[in-house]
């Protein structure tokens, strides 16, 4: 398990060992879906005791697939991992956040352009 948690990546670690493990055998078949997710994290914020913690992730572990418990670790630790490159995502803010960027280098100036830009009602060159 250290040699898999030196990699990096929890989730995975956690995933691998879930596939392997005899107590709680993994779905083949997802049957989450977003509602139930959602109240399950929703639920997870309240609850300040790592015992009850456990109890509610080892409930829900119950009803996930090896991707499902990926997916859900990574919604939890906030790493989502989604490999999206800087120009499709500046690209989704404004046309030329991408060019502004390439110029520039300093995303948060384009970032407080297109913020601006928009603040204004303005969406025109940055």
């Amino acid at each position: 398990m250290l040699e898999d948690l030196e990699a990096g990546d929890i989730a995975a670690t956690i995933s691998s060992f879930y596939e392997k493990n005899g107590c709680i055998p993994p779905l083949k078949k997802s049957c989450l879906n977003v509602f139930e997710v959602n109240d399950f994290l929703d639920g997870l914020v309240g609850i300040t005791t790592e015992d009850k913690q456990m109890f509610e992730l080892k409930k829900m572990t119950k009803k996930c697939t090896v991707e499902d418990l990926n997916f859900l670790i990574r919604l939890i630790k906030g790493d989502l991992r989604m490999q999206a490159g800087s120009k499709p995502v500046l690209s989704a803010l404004h046309p030329q956040a991408y060019e502004a960027f390439n110029s520039s280098r300093n995303v948060d100036k384009v970032i407080e352009c297109v913020l601006t830009l928009r603040s204004n009602g303005d969406p025109r060159d940055l």
